[in-house]
């Protein structure tokens, strides 16, 4: 689905969503590969202002995020694909939020249609971050919901 700017130039989902990332300070992102973040991955690795660094492991992406946050003093950014990949960022995500240190999590997941049907990687990922009582955790069902 496409997103019209003011400028009138559509974007995708995960090209309006890279450009709220840069407009928020982020510079570098961490994390993996995987089906449903496949399209956002394409639009962080084709953003000028984004560095892509892949992480083998999400747990690695997570760590590896924080770290940078500490370090920097920037805001921290890590990607992981649906199910064990986003249950996989939680050891760094919440060492991160004891420390209080600012870091972004993004997730992929299934079409919303099929959420609860078929087997691949179907989880309540809203569920697991919700029971780590962080400070916030969205699931976003519909590209509209990007908007203000």
């Amino acid at each position: 689905m496409m997103l019209q700017s003011q400028q009138t130039r559509s974007y995708t989902g995960a090209e309006f969503l890279v450009h709220a990332l840069v407009s928020a300070g982020v510079t570098h992102v961490f994390g993996g590969h995987g089906g449903s973040v496949v399209a956002l991955i394409d639009a962080l690795v084709a953003h000028p202002s984004i560095t892509w660094v892949y992480c083998r492991c999400e747990v690695n992406a997570s760590q590896t995020a924080m770290a940078y946050a500490k370090l920097t003093g920037n805001l921290g950014c890590c990607v992981a694909t649906s199910g064990p990949g986003a249950a996989h960022l939680l050891s760094g995500i919440v060492d991160a939020d004891l420390d209080r240190v600012p870091l972004i999590c993004l997730t992929g997941t299934k079409d919303s249609g099929h959420v609860r049907y078929a087997d691949f990687q179907d989880i309540d990922q809203g569920a697991i971050f919700r029971m780590a009582s962080l400070a916030f955790s969205e699931t976003v069902g519909d590209v509209h919901q990007l908007l203000p």
